[in-house]
């Protein structure tokens, strides 16, 4: 509970406020930030996300390569038979890429419960830095001030259409985005290395 009395340091409690409303607020833009409010509020989820980005980056492209390898095997493993050597890497290939393809097809349903989950973490966790925040300071005087009023508006997004508790979730899409893209890219440059950078360059164009 906030503690009664009155204000004796106005200087010093607007200053202890701003700072801690300011470390509770999480902008989409200060993506170090964001992360470092997630890994405080939990651990786990930080590293569940993390591995939704590597998955949302690798899958892809691996079920694509494994299926493209599938293809040049083919002539040799109908030459040779199932039971070859070109047959059973054909096979291989194949089960690679579909159980790849097959676990990418859940990015959705997975970065869904992610976002529920994440989301209902991150407002608790913020709720109780803007509760220790506000409760810092003795008195009242501080919930009047419209200057603090505005950053905690900030803080739990009502001035926004966005949340700050979807933060998280919303970097992990792009950064998973952004790593399957930039592995695309180096695919086509162990064909053709002018021709991955062609694509990089056009890639980085759309998606600065």
């Amino acid at each position: 509970m906030c503690r009664a009395g009155l204000v004796t340091d106005p200087g010093g409690w607007r200053g202890r406020l701003t700072g801690a409303v300011r470390g509770a607020r999480v902008s989409g833009s200060v993506r170090l930030r964001v992360v470092h409010l997630l890994w405080e509020v939990s651990p786990g989820l930080a590293v569940a996300l993390g591995l939704f980005v590597l998955a949302d980056g690798i899958l892809p492209n691996l079920a694509w390569i494994a299926l493209g390898a599938s293809t040049g095997r083919i002539p040799a493993a109908v030459t040779d038979g199932l039971g070859s050597a070109a047959g059973r890497a054909l096979l291989l290939s194949l089960a690679v890429g579909a159980a790849a393809y097959g676990v990418s097809l859940l990015r959705t349903p997975a970065q869904d419960l992610l976002e529920a989950h994440c989301s209902a973490v991150m407002s608790a966790g913020m709720q109780r830095r803007l509760a220790r925040a506000v409760c810092g300071p003795a008195g009242i005087e501080h919930l009047e001030d419209p200057a603090v009023l505005d950053q905690l508006s900030a803080a739990t997004g009502e001035l926004t259409t966005t949340r700050p508790a979807d933060a998280p979730v919303a970097l992990a899409g792009v950064l998973g985005d952004r790593l399957g893209g930039l592995g695309a890219c180096v695919v086509l440059a162990t064909f053709r290395w002018w021709l991955g950078l062609l694509f990089l360059a056009g890639w980085l164009a759309v998606r600065p």
